[in-house]
């Protein structure tokens, strides 16, 4: 909270977010003991974007919260937003291979004024319960260029729970649309 002190506060179990146009958005924790629990913690401003970053911690998973600073507008997305040089988009990527409580997922999300809108979405270890030995999930997130951005693939060995960092995937808006490549290899991962 202390990174957007004017714009945040808490009292008890309510997490109050000031907004630009005088409105509030509130997010209140849950009773912990429940299954269905959730608690809210504040992590920051993204100015670049001019939206709050929220944690919603769950009892079994974890997830984000975007408020636009304008509108007050939600955007739920699974991992931590990276915003790109330009600030015209940011992408997140989320990697559950073990206990699979969060979906193995890249996003990328343009900004306009008024909205996050969902450009492109990509789901590298497909069937979300059956993990099969082509299956590999998004880490270590980063922007290149505008058009670019890289993740390292992860993949999980559920007979030895052993996590295999390897090779980096590429991914590139071409000609209007985000296309997938290892680096290094020209062929489109499945």
């Amino acid at each position: 909270m202390r990174r957007a002190p004017r714009w945040v506060s808490r009292t008890g179990k309510t997490l109050t977010i000031h907004l630009a146009d005088g409105g509030r958005k509130t997010f209140v924790d849950s009773d912990s003991v429940n299954a269905a629990a959730v608690l809210y913690t504040y992590r920051e401003f993204l100015p670049e974007i001019r939206y709050h970053l929220v944690h919603a911690h769950l009892n079994e998973g974890t997830g984000y919260l975007l408020v636009s600073h304008r509108s007050g507008d939600l955007v739920r997305i699974q991992g931590l937003p990276i915003v790109s040089p330009d600030g015209g988009r940011f992408a997140t990527a989320s990697e559950d291979l073990e206990s699979r409580y969060n979906p193995n997922e890249i996003q990328i999300w343009r900004i306009t004024r008024n909205a996050a809108v969902l450009e492109w979405s990509l789901e590298p270890a497909g069937d979300p319960v059956t993990i099969t030995p082509a299956a590999w999930g998004p880490a270590n997130l980063r922007w290149l260029s505008p058009t670019e951005i890289r993740v390292q693939k992860v993949t999980y060995d559920p007979e030895t729970f052993q996590k295999f960092f390897g090779e980096e995937v590429a991914i590139r808006r071409v000609r209007g649309r985000w296309t997938v490549s290892q680096t290094g290899m020209s062929g489109l991962l499945n």
